[in-house]
């Protein structure tokens, strides 16, 4: 979803950008597998792309993406709000 991600489209890509989008996978698939279901799950995708974010900023290990910067902040009600309006932007 491009919403999830508007930085894997520009050029050039933020540096270890692809770390981010791992992240969301991996954010999203966790309580799949830990309640055997096959149901997406965004909001925890994002909070947990938002926390790896967070420690690579602090690394120094990705580049400044101003949408997580206002993203990082969010806690999971935050995160509620915010997945509609991402999905309807595309």
């Amino acid at each position: 979803d491009p919403g999830f991600f508007p930085w894997m489209s520009r050029h050039p890509k933020p540096r270890n950008a692809h770390i981010l989008l791992a992240a969301y996978v991996a954010g999203n698939i966790r309580p799949q597998i830990e309640n055997q279901t096959n149901r997406n799950h965004p909001i925890e995708g994002m909070l947990f792309m938002c926390n790896a974010y967070k420690e690579l900023r602090k690394r120094l290990q990705v580049d400044r993406i101003p949408e997580l910067e206002r993203w990082k902040k969010m806690d999971r009600k935050g995160a509620i709000i915010l997945i509609p309006y991402i999905r309807t932007i595309d």
